[in-house]
């Protein structure tokens, strides 16, 4: 029973490191706020019809938008692999 505990512990360390390897290896080309999502859609949805490997991540933090109304502020972002960044750079300059 140990060895399973000290077994599983070593599998979720190694796809903690795995995760945090994998955020090293994507960079944000595209960022706008969540009221502009279906721009950061469209332009994720090129890039794919492009070839390039690339994934949309919404990051929402609290805030205040109007007197003490509690609000949901989120950014929506288009990522994509360091190695493909210059080409979704390229590509994304095209775009219309």
């Amino acid at each position: 029973m140990e060895l399973l505990s000290i077994l599983l512990f070593l599998v979720f360390l190694a796809s903690l490191f795995y995760m945090s390897s994998a955020e090293r290896r994507r960079e944000t080309v595209y960022e706008t706020s969540g009221m502009h999502a279906e721009e950061a859609q469209a332009r994720y949805a090129y890039l794919q019809a492009n070839g390039i490997r690339c994934r949309l991540r919404t990051i929402t933090s609290a805030g205040i938008q109007e007197v003490n109304s509690p609000a949901m502020i989120s950014t929506v972002r288009v990522e994509v692999s360091k190695k493909d960044r210059n080409k979704a750079y390229e590509l994304l300059s095209k775009y219309k």
